[in-house]
């Protein structure tokens, strides 16, 4: 099953602001633009991830890493479906998919509602 094409959109914009060393809150906008659209990602796709998971300011986009972070558990949880997922499973999934650079912004109380139905001790 396949995560949301969102989500990856999302891992994509991660692992490039890794690739091209940046801080994640002052990334380059025109970079990022071109780096994601040699990923076949429509530029005015990721123009609007950009509005709605940070700020923009100029050419600088401050990531808001952890309703990211929330987004990619987000779908992790929904690729599991009604069966659910062991919670070390999904949280080594989650920190596989954010990467480690952004690990630090998992956190369980972001998806509190999604987990009472999928997570599974």
């Amino acid at each position: 099953m396949e995560q949301s094409y969102l989500a990856q959109i999302l891992k994509l914009l991660l692992n490039e602001i890794g690739a091209q060393s940046m801080s994640p809150q002052a990334a380059l906008v025109d970079e990022l633009v071109v780096g994601l659209q040699e990923r076949d990602i429509p530029p005015d796709v990721t123009r609007q991830i950009f509005a709605w998971f940070g700020q923009l300011s100029g050419n600088q986009w401050a990531a808001d890493l952890p309703s990211i972070a929330r987004e990619i558990g987000v779908a992790i949880l929904s690729m599991h479906g009604e069966r659910g997922v062991m919670k070390t499973d999904f949280l080594q999934q989650w920190t596989d998919a954010v990467g480690d650079d952004h690990a630090s912004n998992i956190q369980l109380q972001l998806l509190e509602v999604c987990m009472v139905i999928h997570l599974r001790d």
